[in-house]
């Protein structure tokens, strides 16, 4: 399916900074590709995306919590399968709300193969660095192909996020860009009111998977405008900081206004259609294909383990400094000791036949580490934590 769209950018404004609410600033595409409802909204196959989250931080709050990301992971699964509350959408649109198929887990193993929590951590001195070239250097992408990557980094000036098109943007910079205080609904979503449901993350992902506003390309709507999804009415309405509780019309029909696309409130937005469900997977099954095709979500197991030469220990974990692993086998086969950062690369790796190893942390960054013990046939990986 050819795909003309070029990059979006949701400048998302919040209360704090703007009277009437959130916009976003769209490039008009040349085309708009209709997809058929009728040929991929239909019962298939879960579709589950490997999400990556880059946490690229300067001030310490804007590092936030597993918590809140794992809230935003509990929005984003029950927004897509339509497991969240529904009942604001209107009686003439309860037949148009889909349960995408779609769902998210956080990473669990990295294209190398290596374990990984989902979540990169990455300090900096960069102020406003969402909106800076150099956060893609300072927190490199993860696979893109394979991989959605969320760069979690301050976007200033009261910007929620911004988000590319399939096709439009390079690897290591496709993806989805979102300010810390609109993550999920705890830790600093709490007090980023009207936004604070996670509902931005939601809408991005939209157009991550080609759905336009519904509204239509333009940054203001008219009846002439469309979005290219056979259900969703035309409209010439954003409802930019609004929150409707009732029938609203324009262009001669009532608007879909609890829909994601629009520019609602967190609170009102609710429901995708049949139509942008269709237009999604058929996004997941052509530009974007590589998303479903991933060992991302699967952990790394460790099966038919020599429990004898793998009954070790690593204390103190977690450590400041130092940490030591314990109770290797006593036989002369040795070990390949290795240390990885929490994105998967190699810090250092050594060869030992010692019962007993001490290991520094002292010089490293706080923060995921992971350890892998192995031999010819078998290895494991354990997590450790630089406090």
């Amino acid at each position: 399916m050819q795909n003309t769209l070029t990059l979006i950018f949701c400048l998302l404004a919040s209360a704090v900074f703007s009277q009437s609410g959130r916009y976003c600033a769209a490039v008009s595409p040349e085309v708009i590709t209709s997809i058929p409802v009728t040929e991929y909204a239909q019962s298939r196959d879960i579709i589950t995306i490997s999400v990556i989250f880059h946490v690229v931080w300067k001030e310490i709050e804007d590092n936030i919590s597993e918590e809140q990301i794992l809230s935003q992971m509990q929005v984003l699964n029950d927004d897509f399968r339509a497991q969240n509350d529904q009942s604001n959408v209107l009686f003439g649109f309860q037949d148009d709300i889909a349960d995408t198929e779609i769902e998210f887990c956080l990473a669990q193993r990295l294209p190398n193969g290596m374990a990984t929590s989902g979540i990169i951590r990455t300090q900096t001195d960069e102020n406003i660095i969402g909106l800076k070239q150099v956060l893609y250097t300072t927190s490199p992408a993860v696979d893109s192909e394979h991989y959605m990557n969320v760069w979690v980094a301050d976007l200033g000036g009261g910007l929620n996020g911004m988000a590319s098109f399939p096709g439009t943007a390079s690897p290591d910079k496709d993806g989805i860009v979102i300010d810390p205080n609109y993550v999920g609904t705890v830790g600093l979503a709490e007090d980023a009111q009207p936004y604070h449901l996670g509902r931005t993350l939601t809408h991005e992902i939209g157009h991550y998977l080609n759905l336009i506003h519904v509204f239509g390309p333009t940054t203001g709507g008219t009846c002439t405008s469309d979005d290219g999804v056979e259900d969703t009415p035309l409209s010439e309405n954003t409802y930019l900081g609004d929150c409707p509780t009732g029938i609203e019309f324009s262009c001669e029909s009532s608007d879909m206004w609890m829909n994601y696309m629009y520019f609602t409130d967190d609170a009102c937005m609710s429901m995708f259609s049949n139509g942008q469900k269709a237009r999604m997977i058929a996004t997941l099954e052509n530009e974007r294909i590589g998303l479903q095709n991933t060992e991302g979500c699967l952990s790394v197991s460790i099966s038919d383990l020599d429990e004898d030469a793998f009954n070790f220990q690593i204390y103190p974990n977690p450590t400041i400094d130092f940490f030591e692993i314990k109770n290797l086998s006593s036989s002369s086969t040795p070990f390949d000791i290795s240390l990885y950062s929490s994105e998967g690369k190699m810090i250092f790796e050594q060869e030992s036949v010692r019962e007993s190893i001490l290991l520094s942390l002292e010089n490293y960054q706080t923060g995921l580490y992971f350890i892998s013990i192995k031999t010819t046939e078998v290895e494991k990986v354990v997590k450790v934590v630089k406090l």
